[in-house]
């Protein structure tokens, strides 16, 4: 595999998608990997892989899925859900040359008091074509 078509290192993908989204853009530009920046001026979405696992074809490893867990931070409610549907709408459906395919595979919401902010969390599904 050559560099970023695994399911491991998928996520300068998903990242890079979304901010070539003027949707997105136009709400929230910063996207940082695994992040604990409580300090951030809102919103700002942090992500991580929360998961991945490799399918098997007959007697060959196949594809490879992984799970990419997306928190969306913001100073109200209602902006954290526009942000969240914006990257629901920009990366459902996503394919690349090493996507084969992504979907929506949960969403929740909670309050982070430190930093009071509302948080939109959202996990994707996503398999490889290798």
């Amino acid at each position: 595999m050559g560099a970023f078509d695994s399911a491991l290192t998928c996520g300068p993908r998903l990242r890079a998608a979304l901010l070539a989204s003027d949707e997105v853009r136009a709400k929230v530009d910063r996207i940082f990997p695994v992040t604990s920046r409580i300090d951030e001026a809102l919103p700002f979405v942090a992500f991580y892989r929360a998961g991945m696992s490799e399918d098997s074809v007959k007697c060959a490893i196949g594809p490879q899925s992984a799970i990419y867990e997306f928190q969306i931070y913001s100073e109200t409610w209602e902006e954290g859900l526009e942000i969240a549907d914006r990257m629901v709408e920009t990366l459902s459906g996503f394919v690349d040359d090493a996507i084969r395919s992504i979907r929506l595979a949960n969403a929740t919401e909670d309050y982070y008091d430190a930093a009071k902010a509302y948080v939109q969390i959202i996990s994707f599904t996503v398999k490889t074509r290798k």
